[in-house]
């Protein structure tokens, strides 16, 4: 998916975000008017204007690409890794590196043992009592070499289905913290933004407000710390450190990810807390806003939207 989607004003910022299920994903523009073929149009560019708009984060200026990774994609990518890593690293700076990157973003559907846009993938927790394997998600390995050659990647992850232990969502917070906990000691970074509820599905407004509290409010840390060893068999601390815990409390909140036609602009703009909640909203596929959920909500908090294809 495209790089950090950025936050607008009022009591919380919003990000409106059209979100994609192709591995490759440019942000368009729509609703563009175009002349007749035979009709002479002059364009103007003016450096200075450019340079104010760049720093207009909510504005109509190019936010860029994003990778979306999944089995058959990444888990290729680490194959390719293990077996020519010349060709891998030559890739993987030609994505993420150098002063303009292609790639920004790199967005994970959790590897579940069920189903993923590509397939079957391995889960991180198999169970409720274990220590997050997060090699299982060739996703983070990928997301973490990217940092390697840019620090600025951002990492949101989002899931199509739960492991079978999974029944309730105080399971799936469990699941997720302890993941992104895990990650964060292994590879060193934290994950920017998730969303709790079911890839294309319809949005859960209760418990997107409720998770976003969880992350902001958590001071229990890892759960099981005092019951778990970690994979080399070490005490599990409940945060590793107060950076640990200050950038999990920054994770911001994504709704939506629906197919198709938005419907929760309404619900945004009538519920405060709702939008004190979200960050970011995602959307699949079509670029119209159809019932103008994202333009509502945009003009609503004052900012603009972002156009996920």
């Amino acid at each position: 998916m495209s790089n950090k989607p950025k936050r607008f004003s009022s009591p919380k910022k919003l990000a409106v975000a059209i979100a994609s299920v192709a591995m490759f994903a440019p942000f368009v523009a729509v609703g563009t008017a175009s002349a007749a073929p035979t009709d002479p149009v002059e364009v103007t560019v003016n450096g200075s204007d450019v340079a104010a708009a760049a720093k207009n984060r909510n504005g109509l200026t190019f936010k860029g690409f994003g990778v979306l990774s999944a089995n058959s994609t990444s888990a290729l990518l680490m194959d390719y890794k293990a077996q020519n890593p010349e060709a891998y690293w030559n890739l993987i700076t030609t994505l993420f590196g150098g002063d303009n990157p292609i790639m920004n973003t790199v967005k994970i559907e959790m590897g579940n043992d069920r189903n993923t846009s590509t397939g079957p993938n391995a889960a991180t927790m198999r169970s409720s009592n274990e220590y997050p394997n997060v090699a299982h998600e060739p996703g983070f390995q990928l997301a973490a070499d990217a940092m390697k050659v840019n620090p600025n990647v951002k990492v949101s992850i989002l899931r199509w289905r739960s492991p079978a232990w999974v029944k309730s969502n105080d399971d799936v917070y469990k699941w997720y913290k302890n993941t992104i906990l895990a990650v964060y000691r292994q590879y060193g970074y934290m994950v920017d933004s998730v969303n709790p509820h079911i890839n294309e599905s319809g949005p859960n407004f209760a418990w997107t407000k409720d998770f976003a509290n969880r992350v902001k409010t958590d001071e229990v840390g890892f759960i099981g710390a005092d019951t778990i060893k970690d994979l080399d068999g070490n005490d599990v601390p409940a945060w590793s450190s107060e950076a640990e815990k200050e950038a999990f409390h920054k994770i911001r909140t994504v709704i939506s990810d629906e197919v198709g036609t938005g419907s929760f602009g309404d619900d945004m703009i009538n519920d405060e807390a709702l939008r004190n909640a979200v960050d970011i909203a995602g959307y699949h596929y079509n670029t119209a806003d159809q019932g103008s959920n994202f333009g509502a909500v945009a003009v609503f908090v004052g900012g603009g939207s972002w156009l996920r294809r």
